[in-house]
């Protein structure tokens, strides 16, 4: 900010905020895309819960040690009090083409509440204004061990962000928590603001010009303000990781690429186009920012992969154009949704309501000598009415994520069906396969 404009910001917001003075504040900046773009959407009535609830298991590594309850209480408060955007509130913003601006409070008292059982925590949490929107509830039904779940604002935080929390907790436990993080969301911010917008969404433009609308079927209209998704875990059956993993070495190419070329001749057997798009989530974890993988704060991005397909193409060379754009598409990650269908002049429709995602689940497990983090429940919003969740493990699992007034079970079972045998006609295939779509119930 420029110093009148500071100043401005400070005489207006910060007596609304019940800040009484500026010594109270660490640091004020901009929302990041994806922060005003979930503020925004909160503004619809029929907004669902944005909430990221993360269940956690803390467990002793030693079978006579007890997990202290008082000692996870201040260690949370020492996670708090290390990363900033776990201090952040956010204001309306006095400038004049930006929607908020976030204040980052010196100190904050951690919300920790104590229950017996997590069952207990049914409801969803509204938090208190001027409060940084997070919760963590400690249960002290186990014995040995205690159960947490953290309740989070998306604005706070993604799946990365999640496993740096528990990693820091680990060490907070043990008391090898550094006080300063490695990297603040801060520089992530001001990276963004150096980006040359304008050439991104060129990018964009070109690479989307003259894209029609690619709907997967659904068996109604979804309900507005849906909260959240149902989860169907759906193994690949018949395939093992090995027959996979060969076919991406053959190709020089990566799993989750070949999942993506899964998915879009997916989609053209549902849809019968030749020319599909579909989304597909970015972790921001490899911009250019030092210590990025460090950095506390939502950094993903729903990105747009466009796939046409010629029926005289071969598999290879289809696999590898969706490498291709996947590496170029990287340049140009941090474009938001929202500003790419605004230049599309798409506001009002969406081009896709399929996402393909890659998790990996060594970030669900941390530990040291002393306890054991692990992710043992997850729920987060989902926008799109079907999600496709790439899990590496020792078997490769593939989880739907679904609006149940979108599809029904049999539905989500019968593409599966379809996605797994496209995924088993793949290796063995030179051109591109035809895979006969399962019916959706």
């Amino acid at each position: 900010m420029e110093e009148d404009e500071l100043q401005c910001f400070l005489d207006e917001k910060l007596e609304e905020v019940d800040i009484d003075q500026v010594s109270e504040v660490e640091d004020i900046y901009p929302c990041a895309p994806i922060q005003e773009g979930i503020q925004l959407s909160k503004m619809d009535p029929s907004a669902p819960d944005y909430n990221v609830v993360a269940t956690i298991s803390i467990d002793p590594i030693r079978d006579d040690d007890v997990i202290d309850m008082k000692l996870v209480r201040h260690s949370w408060q020492q996670v708090v009090d290390r990363h900033p955007i776990l201090r952040t509130i956010f204001v309306e913003s006095v400038d004049y083409g930006r929607f908020s601006d976030q204040i980052i409070l010196l100190r904050s008292e951690a919300d920790i509440r104590e229950v017996q059982s997590l069952e207990e925590c049914t409801d969803v949490l509204e938090f208190p204004e001027n409060r940084p929107a997070h919760c963590l509830t400690i249960a002290s039904k186990e014995r040995r061990s205690v159960h947490c779940r953290l309740e989070i604002d998306h604005t706070l935080t993604d799946g990365f962000s999640v496993a740096i929390l528990m990693r820091d907790l680990a060490r907070a436990y043990v008391g090898k928590l550094p006080q300063a993080p490695e990297a603040r969301y801060s520089e992530y911010i001001a990276f963004l603001q150096r980006e040359d917008g304008e050439a991104h969404l060129q990018y964009w433009e070109h690479l989307l010009a003259g894209a029609q609308p690619c709907l997967f079927p659904t068996l109604s209209k979804p309900l507005a303000g849906q909260s959240e998704s149902i989860q169907l875990t759906v193994p690949v059956p018949n395939l093992r990781s090995s027959v996979l993993h060969a076919f991406c070495r053959k190709l020089n190419v990566t799993l989750f690429n070949v999942v993506q070329t899964a998915w879009a001749l997916v989609l053209r057997s549902y849809t019968g186009m030749n020319d599909v798009c579909f989304g597909y989530v970015t972790s921001g974890r490899d911009l250019p920012i030092k210590n990025v993988e460090k950095i506390m704060g939502p950094l993903i991005n729903t990105l747009i992969c466009r796939v046409r397909l010629g029926n005289s193409q071969s598999l290879s060379g289809l696999v590898k154009d969706v490498q291709r754009q996947f590496l170029e598409s990287a340049d140009y990650q941090t474009t938001s949704l929202g500003s790419i269908y605004d230049a599309l002049q798409m506001r009002r429709r969406r081009l896709f309501n399929t996402a393909v995602l890659f998790r990996p689940l060594h970030l669900d497990n941390v530990k040291n000598d002393t306890v054991s983090l692990s992710l043992i429940g997850r729920k987060s919003y989902t926008e799109f009415d079907l999600t496709v969740s790439l899990e590496r493990s020792d078997k490769i699992a593939i989880n739907f994520y679904y609006s149940p007034e979108a599809f029904s079970v049999q539905s989500i079972a019968a593409v599966a069906s379809t996605l797994s045998q496209v995924l088993l006609m793949m290796p063995r295939s030179v051109k591109l396969p035809n895979a006969t779509p399962q019916p959706l119930a």
